[in-house]
């Protein structure tokens, strides 16, 4: 080994070994001062009551060094309603990251992180709709209103990370007041800087619901204000049971009896304004209420909706279905809308389709979805295409020219304004 490498290897190892007894004079002192920790616990309480936003009891109180440094740990935690008369969450332990300073000089500031460890938390949710917090223990009154905005206010305020672990949310719906529901295991981080927030979590759901959900979001923006927000989220739903969870979807409340669904989904867009969703789904049984004619016995495949600067686009990838005992060979398609002042386009193309099917899913989309299709819904077209493609252009909302090309079999549409309607093609 040359010179100049052997004073470099030496160099190295001297600082690698400095770092490391550095680092475990740093833990034996701590250690020593650990025990110290409980001589400060009014100062602690009234810290950590500071921090969390309200009063705060404990049964018992230490101190660890975790791989992200020194913490304060909070032992039987109990988190009260603002006005201290309920008891709003109970903690196994609750983690508040300090620095070696803080606990040297007993002088505790803001914390660098706050961890709930198997926090418990209860729901009610009304006949209306609304939901409040409730009590635990004998305090089983309803404590406040939940408004979101406020709650989104002040997790997003709070400079620490915060992080749920192993925690449990039961939900006291009023409409089905003996089958409380119970979301387990449930793990949550969100990191806040200036105003960008990043929020990620998974839970175990309720039978009722379904077996798991995990989720992933990021968000710059003013809390208050999520008309500005640019943000961008992904959820991945496993065994989700269709019927009950639209029970909390006005616009979809009772349209299904039956249904499961795996999904997985990517949306962005700003405030309200959706601009990218793609997903992937896998579904069976999915059975409309009162029209099971309409049901598919399986759906699965990728789509993607992409807002563009003059209308969107839908694109469909591995489409494949079974309805009525007939079943589609994996498809793919896309749509396309622009638009102007005066006139407007329509532009698609599809290995292969059965367009009543079509028809029946836009049918399902939410009314906002809906009402960008509803010229092309007027048509309810009918019929198996393949190999297609078709174009319409509308100047001043009346079709000026159109094209169709493909193969066809028992091929039907309905007029609409100056287009006829045939069956039979």
């Amino acid at each position: 080994m040359r010179t100049w490498q052997r004073r470099l290897w030496k160099g190295f190892a001297a600082a690698f070994a400095a770092v490391v007894i550095a680092l475990a004079t740093l833990i034996g002192v701590f250690r020593l001062l650990a025990p110290l920790v409980p001589g400060y616990r009014v100062e602690v309480e009234h810290w950590a009551a500071r921090a969390l936003e309200r009063p705060v009891s404990i049964a018992g109180m230490g101190a660890r060094w975790d791989w992200y440094g020194p913490e304060i740990t909070l032992d039987g935690v109990k988190l009260y309603s603002r006005d201290g008369k309920y008891v709003v969450i109970t903690a196994h332990q609750i983690r508040l990251g300090v620095t070696l300073r803080a606990l040297l000089h007993g002088s505790f500031s803001a914390p660098s992180r706050i961890i709930l460890v198997q926090p418990q938390l209860g729901v009610v949710r009304d006949a209306e709709g609304r939901y409040t917090l409730r009590g635990f223990g004998n305090q089983t009154g309803k404590v406040q209103q939940l408004d979101w905005r406020n709650a989104l206010d002040d997790a997003f305020k709070q400079p620490a990370e915060i992080m749920v672990s192993d925690g449990s949310l039961t939900l006291f719906d009023q409409r089905q007041p003996a089958t409380p529901l119970i979301f387990s295991s449930v793990d949550i981080k969100l990191d806040n800087a200036a105003e960008s927030h990043a929020l990620s979590g998974n839970a175990q759901l309720p039978p009722a619901f379904g077996r798991s959900v995990a989720f992933d979001a990021e968000v710059d923006g003013d809390a208050l204000h999520p008309e500005s927000w640019q943000w961008q989220a992904s959820i991945d739903g496993k065994g989700l049971q269709v019927p009950a969870l639209l029970t909390y979807w006005p616009e979809y409340q009772n349209r299904f009896v039956d249904g499961s669904l795996d999904l997985h989904a990517d949306a962005a867009g700003n405030g309200s304004a959706l601009s990218r969703l793609k997903a992937h789904v896998s579904g069976s049984n999915l059975m409309p209420a009162g029209r099971t004619a309409d049901g598919f016995n399986t759906l699965a495949g990728d789509v993607e909706w992409t807002q563009t600067a003059t209308g969107w686009t839908l694109d469909g990838r591995n489409i494949t279905l079974t309805r009525a005992g007939q079943s589609w060979s994996p498809s793919h398609f896309n749509l396309a809308y622009t638009a102007d002042a005066q006139s407007s386009d329509w532009r698609g193309t599809a290995n292969f389709l059965r367009l009543q099917d079509i028809d029946t899913l836009l049918g399902w989309l939410p009314s906002a979805l809906r009402e960008k299709l509803k010229q092309l819904q007027r048509f309810a077209p009918q019929g198996d295409v393949s190999d297609a493609g078709f174009a319409v252009h509308f100047q001043n909302q009346h079709p000026e020219t159109w094209s169709v090309r493909g193969r066809f079999l028992d091929l039907g549409a309905h007029a609409s304004g100056e287009i006829p309607g045939f069956t039979g093609m």
